[in-house]
């Protein structure tokens, strides 16, 4: 997001009033017969509170935005979270990466379009806007996504390694130098029979428990 110069948080609409009411008196001071060089100041004190007014106008339009601005970010982090509470916790969705990929990419290059046509055909603004909601949108999703497998998934009783719990990531590179067979080992031995090995994983060496899963309890 482009820089912004620092303004107050808040601008009185009192020093908007009394800069015009100067300058509805500074012209009419100014009047046919005064002096020249008490012409010449009279013009100078007006053009100075014109400025003040000017820079004042400028400074509402600046903080305006900016609070149009944050607005629309919360509410993309607020749409976000929505999204994973609402669609994305149900079912498994990875297996349609590529459709949740193209359909966000559409609905990308749509805002673009429309804040294209709202920033006047600024190329620059829209591009640092559109990026700027899209990221907004992506904190709250995947803040909602790592919150939920971490703290509040139904195998959080189970332990083990932290970063397990949030992505497959953290096993994929654990595996590289080495096997999952011996990963899986390492892990059970550090945390018992039963692991959590990934954010929708869960291993157990303990027979009895396979044998209550896969047969059901003893009548």
């Amino acid at each position: 997001m482009p820089s912004m110069p620092s303004i107050p948080r808040f601008v009185s609409y009192k020093v908007t009033v009394t800069l015009a009411f100067q300058i509805t008196r500074q012209l009419s001071l100014i009047l046919p017969g005064i002096g020249l060089d008490h012409a010449v100041h009279r013009y100078c004190c007006l053009r100075s509170a014109i400025k003040k007014l000017l820079f004042c106008l400028c400074q509402r339009l600046i903080l305006s935005a900016k609070m149009l601005l944050t607005s629309v970010a919360c509410g993309a982090i607020v749409l976000g979270v929505f999204s994973h509470l609402g669609y994305f916790i149900h079912g498994e969705h990875h297996i349609q990466a590529p459709l949740v990929l193209r359909t966000y990419s559409l609905f990308l290059v749509f805002g673009f379009c429309i804040e294209l046509f709202g920033q006047n055909g600024h190329l620059y603004e829209a591009q640092i806007t559109t990026c700027f909601i899209s990221g907004a949108y992506g904190i709250g999703l995947f803040g909602s996504m790592l919150s939920y497998r971490a703290f509040f998934h139904s195998l959080r009783a189970f332990p083990g390694p932290f970063m397990a719990r949030t992505s497959k990531l953290w096993n994929v590179l654990r595996i590289v130098r080495s096997t999952n067979f011996a990963l899986m080992e390492e892990m059970h031995d550090t945390y018992g029979d039963f692991v959590r090995t990934g954010k929708y994983i869960a291993s157990s060496q303990c027979t009895a428990s396979w044998k209550l899963l896969c047969l059901g309890p003893s009548t």
